[in-house]
């Protein structure tokens, strides 16, 4: 009967993790576009300079998603903590986001006019060859601030996991929210038509 029980929470508990997570990430999603229209909009198509580029993208990115990190932290600390894991948790996750963003925000300027329309040309598989391995290793940084605040729970596997997940919530949330992040980048959903001439 105990087996069960236990059983019984782990499932709860991860039904809950999963609905408290898309909740989050789809919310904090739209308001992150809508945070990125505002910021960026203006320069849509007009700047070509990637150092202009990477001063835009860095703090516009770092804002979003510190604001997403809020969404995110207090979503799933409302999950843990009957597991009594410290309210630190929020902090760290917006902070941990924060930084996230600004990483994204230096690489986006440099290699993401293909998606944002904003910085100078450089071909799709260019930014994606140079972007992703880079992007995937700047996403360990949410799960590692959270590792930080899990430490004497000893769950040493956590930062591998956070950014699978972070994959995955973030292309589900991107979905749900009907393309934010798509239509942040271009004002309207669609690519700027001016990227594909530049690269002839």
């Amino acid at each position: 009967m105990a087996a069960k029980t236990i059983s019984v929470g782990r499932r709860r508990f991860l039904v809950e993790w999963m609905i408290a997570n898309a909740v989050a990430l789809g919310a904090g999603w739209a308001v992150t576009g809508a945070i990125m229209r505002m910021r960026q909009q203006p320069y849509y198509g007009t700047v070509t300079s990637a150092a202009r580029a990477v001063r835009l993208q860095t703090p516009s990115l770092g804002i979003a998603l510190a604001v997403l990190g809020m969404f995110v932290g207090t979503a799933q600390w409302l999950c843990l903590h009957r597991l009594h894991v410290s309210v630190w948790w929020v902090p760290a996750t917006c902070l941990s986001w924060a930084l996230f963003g600004v990483a994204m925000g230096v690489l986006s300027g440099r290699f993401g006019s293909s998606v944002s329309g904003i910085g100078p040309a450089v071909p799709p598989t260019v930014g994606l060859l140079v972007g992703l391995p880079a992007g995937l290793i700047a996403g360990l940084l949410p799960g590692a601030f959270q590792a930080v605040v899990l430490r004497r729970h000893h769950v040493r596997w956590w930062p591998t996991v956070s950014l699978a997940g972070l994959v995955l919530g973030l292309l589900a949330a991107s979905c749900w929210s009907g393309g934010a992040w798509s239509t942040s980048c271009t004002g309207s959903g669609r690519r700027t038509s001016r990227l594909p001439g530049r690269y002839s």
